[in-house]
């Protein structure tokens, strides 16, 4: 059984591969770069002794599209911001960085970007602090 810390949407990128056609980084086109980035209904739970960020289509799916295994989180950084994307312009970025892939991930509030940073940075002790209760993100 998996112990769910923290569910909700989130926008989340696509593989650096996807970002970038002939070398050039989609993430400098904004006409391109929009339609990369997929909503997704994110769980973040543990399974094992290991948490695991999960991605679904959506809230009623039962296979998730992907999952971040967050043993092998390295970083995770808020408050991002992107030059030359107008569609993420003010939006509440944060990134996890693994050995393998940078995902960025996009909440629709900065209360929302905390709440999911402070999580992930707990489980994946970069901070000490007690268990929050099971929380969704909307």
């Amino acid at each position: 059984m998996a112990d769910v810390v923290c569910t909700g949407w989130l926008k989340k990128s696509p593989p650096a591969t996807k970002m970038s056609i002939w070398g050039v980084p989609i993430a400098s086109c904004t006409s391109w770069g929009q339609k990369f980035w997929k909503d997704r209904w994110c769980v973040l739970k543990k399974r094992g002794s290991t948490y695991y960020l999960e991605y679904y289509k959506n809230e009623w799916a039962t296979r998730p599209k992907g999952e971040i295994d967050l043993s092998k989180c390295e970083q995770v950084i808020e408050g991002l911001e992107f030059e030359n994307r107008r569609n993420l312009l003010n939006a509440h970025i944060f990134n996890i960085v693994t050995s393998k892939r940078t995902y960025y991930l996009v909440t629709k509030t900065e209360d929302d970007m905390f709440r999911w940073v402070r999580n992930i940075c707990r489980v994946c002790g970069f901070i000490n602090e007690e268990p929050p209760q099971t929380s969704e993100v909307t």
